[in-house]
């Protein structure tokens, strides 16, 4: 079972989703897009609370915001010491989730904020220009302008920290997309232990509804070969929710024949 600030994230992300109207890809990237704006609040609340309602702000959603925010306070207010205990517990679950997610998401850049800040950059730019294509419209120059801030920023500060990492992000975002048997799938992004954090948050607000082979089948198979049973250890690894292999009659593998050799005849 997932943690119950798991649960909430989840839900909030598949509320704000339901609500907006995109093509696939974009619905892809702006779930990742949510996904690592959740994951920040959890490492530093004070700092991003703002950034998420900015987000959903522009989706016409603060309200939405405003309500979540209302109703987890008022809950918090009204545990008891048991249950503040449990609570505790699983925050600590979901900020191990959020590690997990950051070192999966920024990959050789993780360790560095100025690196990140590059990586972040980069994945700005290549997502918007994805979202425009999928929309047939050019963006303004105003808003290509104010996309390419941090960048100026950083030419002005002769920072060269930011630039170092530009270049890991420009080449570890072309290897993940290079290696993705499908690169059209969201930013092209499915480095696989980034994905299985994604997966993780979707699916925390209900039951696990898939076991290895299906996730394999439905899912991993489209972007990254593995067998179900290194997939299997990647989920255990990670602790992501699902549903354990049939055994019996109801194994995919019931009856079938296996190739043995022939029996030697008894002689004498």
């Amino acid at each position: 079972m997932s943690s119950q600030p798991l649960q909430t994230l989840s839900n909030v992300l598949r509320g704000v989703i339901d609500r907006c109207v995109l093509t696939k890809r974009q619905e892809q990237i702006f779930q990742e897009e949510l996904t690592k704006h959740l994951s920040d609040v959890l490492q530093r609340p004070e700092e991003n609370l703002t950034k998420i309602a900015e987000v959903l702000a522009s989706r016409g959603k603060q309200s939405l915001f405003e309500k979540i925010l209302r109703e987890t306070v008022t809950k918090q207010e009204r545990l008891t010491k048991q249950e503040a205990e449990i609570l505790d517990k699983e925050m600590a679950a979901a900020l191990k989730w959020s590690c997990d997610y950051e070192k999966a998401y920024y990959g050789k850049c993780w360790k560095s904020e100025k690196k990140r800040k590059a990586f972040d950059f980069l994945r700005n730019w290549h997502n918007v220009a994805i979202y425009n294509k999928e929309s047939g419209r050019l963006a303004e120059d105003s808003e290509r302008l104010h996309s390419l801030t941090p960048l100026t920023s950083a030419l002005d500060a002769l920072d060269a920290e930011f630039f170092k990492g530009l270049a890991i992000a420009v080449q570890l975002l072309n290897d993940r997309i290079y290696n993705s048997k499908n690169p059209n799938i969201g930013s092209g992004d499915q480095y696989l232990n980034k994905w299985l954090l994604e997966y993780k948050l979707a699916v925390a607000r209900e039951p696990a509804k898939h076991s290895p082979r299906e996730l394999n089948e439905q899912f991993v198979s489209k972007f990254h070969t593995m067998t179900v049973k290194k997939l299997h250890e990647k989920l255990h690894e990670f602790h992501v929710p699902h549903k354990e292999e049939p055994r019996g009659k109801a194994s995919p593998n019931y009856g079938v024949l296996l190739n043995l050799p022939p029996k030697r005849r008894k002689t004498g």
